[in-house]
C-alpha cells in the first residue's frame, strides 16, 4: 500500500508539473504576441499602411482567439489543483490588454482638442494631404496614399494669415506660411469656398506648391 500511494503522488505530482509547464509556455506565447503587437503598433502609430494594418488585425485576432482558450485552459488548471497561480498566463494577458489601452488611449490625448477647421489637398486622386487645425493651436497633417504619414505641430493665425511651426513637411509644405483667401465660388449652400495657399515671406503664392481647399471655414 505504501508503495502504491508513492507511485500516486509521483503521478500527481508528474501531472501537476506538466500543468505547470503548460502554463509557462502559454504566458510566453501570450507575452511574445503582446510584444510584437504593441511594438508594431506604437511603432506605426504615425504611419500607417494598408497591408500593416491588415497584418496587425491578424495578430489581433490570433491574441483574442489564443487568450479565450487559455481562460478556458486555466479554469480547468484552476479546479484540478485549485491554485491561484493557475490563472497566470490569464492575467498575464488582461495585464497585456490593459496596458495597450492605456498606452493608446495617452496618444489619443493628442487629438483631444476640438477641430477648428480642416483643409484638404485640391488633387486628390489615391493620394492626397488632410489638415486639422485645433482649438488650441496645435495642427495635423495626414499625408495619404495607401496608409498615412501623420505629422503635429503647432500654429498661430493672425486675420488671413496662417503660420506653422514648420517650413518643410513631407514635400507637402514648403512653406511655413499659409493664406486663406476666397476663391469667388459658392458651395451647395451659398457658402463662399475658401482655399488655402502657400505664400513666401513677401505674401506671394509660391507657385506649383500644394494647395488647399477648407472644409470648414474658420471662425
Amino acid at each position: 500500500m505504501p508503495q502504491q500511494h508513492k507511485c500516486v503522488k509521483a503521478v500527481c505530482n508528474l501531472n501537476k508539473t506538466k500543468q505547470s509547464l503548460k502554463s509557462r509556455i502559454r504566458v510566453l506565447v501570450i507575452s511574445l504576441l503582446g510584444i510584437v503587437i504593441f511594438y508594431r503598433k506604437i511603432g506605426e502609430i504615425d504611419n500607417t499602411f494598408i497591408m500593416d494594418s491588415i497584418i496587425n488585425f491578424g495578430l489581433e485576432f490570433i491574441f483574442i482567439v489564443f487568450l479565450i482558450w487559455t481562460i478556458f485552459k486555466d479554469r480547468n488548471d484552476y479546479r484540478k489543483n485549485n491554485i491561484w497561480t493557475a490563472f497566470l498566463p490569464t492575467i498575464t494577458g488582461f495585464i497585456i490588454i490593459i496596458g495597450f489601452s492605456s498606452t493608446l488611449y495617452i496618444f489619443d490625448l493628442r487629438d483631444k482638442s476640438p477641430v477648428k477647421f480642416s483643409c484638404v489637398s485640391k488633387i486628390v486622386d489615391f493620394n492626397g494631404v488632410h489638415i486639422d487645425f485645433r482649438e488650441d493651436g496645435t495642427y495635423k497633417l495626414d499625408n495619404f496614399c495607401f496608409g498615412s504619414n501623420f505629422y503635429r505641430g503647432k500654429y498661430s493665425m493672425h486675420d488671413s494669415i496662417i503660420t506653422l511651426d514648420k517650413s518643410n513637411i513631407d514635400k507637402v509644405i514648403e512653406s511655413d506660411r499659409l493664406l486663406i483667401r476666397a476663391d469667388g465660388d459658392k458651395d451647395s449652400n451659398g457658402i463662399v469656398i475658401k482655399s488655402i495657399y502657400q505664400i513666401d515671406k513677401q505674401g506671394k503664392v509660391i507657385n506649383g506648391a500644394v494647395d488647399y481647399r477648407i472644409l470648414e471655414n474658420p471662425k
